[in-house]
């Protein structure tokens, strides 16, 4: 699995950096949220794998995160080309992943994920369960989401 990115091939998006080669290159470490793909962090290196193992800030995105961390790689042995490719990736508008931010979100449920909550204006004291940002869903399934969002809605109100 690969891309075309900067003019350059890379490895991946992997879940670890297990999956990467030992090899000189420039690596990307993407955040995903939201549908989101950010880069967290660039770099270059010498051992791209061992060099991304030992990164433990990086450990902390499994469990109840509402993002996950992926790693891609372009292996390049001259020193000259993985600077020319770093430089291209931190052009004028590049902007890292704030992970600090993303950490203080909680964690959603699938449920949470499709639907929003918002207060009845009608009945203050209910809650309400609209569709969030839901794509094209065929009408089966649209059917079977909003009986179930009416079934949650009357658990909790008893």
């Amino acid at each position: 699995m690969g891309f075309e990115g900067w003019g350059y091939r890379f490895q991946g998006p992997v879940p670890l950096p297990d999956y990467l080669k030992p090899k000189p290159g420039v690596f990307i470490v993407w955040c995903v949220h939201d549908g989101a793909w950010d880069i967290l962090d660039v770099g270059d290196a010498d051992n791209i794998r061992n060099f991304l193992l030992v990164r433990d800030h990086f450990e902390d995105a499994g469990g109840d995160q509402p993002f996950k961390i992926f790693y891609s790689a372009a292996y390049l042995a001259r020193p000259e080309e993985r600077i020319r490719l770093l430089m291209s990736i931190q052009g004028p508008s590049f902007a890292r992943c704030d992970l600090a931010a993303l950490k203080k979100q909680k964690g959603l449920s699938e449920h949470e994920r499709l639907f929003g909550r918002a207060m009845s204006r009608r009945r203050p004291g209910r809650l309400r369960v609209k569709l969030l940002r839901v794509p094209s869903l065929p009408r089966k399934l649209m059917r079977e989401l909003l009986k179930r969002t009416r079934e949650l809605e009357k658990r909790t109100r008893d």
